[in-house]
């Protein structure tokens, strides 16, 4: 567990404690393991990548991960981000222009 809390501790992304959680201690839902999603490893990948062990590094491939497109319960979306769009009232608008 060392190496968990030497990544977390580098703070090298602000939810890095729930990305690495929900990965090594995965959520089941109807026998399946329920990982991340695509987009929140990427962005974690993306600003922590340097401080993983190689181990655990090379055992993340977000190519692996399900999308929200996937269908509900096939990923946890990055935490915040369904409030995101509640706060934020011309998303929609932002999105589709």
């Amino acid at each position: 567990m060392l190496p968990f809390r030497n990544v977390v501790d580098t703070k090298c992304h602000t939810l890095g404690y729930e990305f690495l959680c929900q990965v090594l201690q995965p959520v089941c839902y109807m026998d399946q393991m329920v990982l991340p999603c695509q987009d929140f490893c990427i962005e974690f990948m993306e600003s922590c990548a340097d401080a993983l062990p190689d181990a655990l590094r090379s055992r993340i491939n977000c190519d692996d991960f399900a999308t929200e497109a996937d269908g509900p319960g096939a990923c946890i979306s990055k935490p915040g981000t369904i409030s995101q769009i509640f706060l934020k009232p011309n998303i929609l608008f932002e999105i589709y222009s």
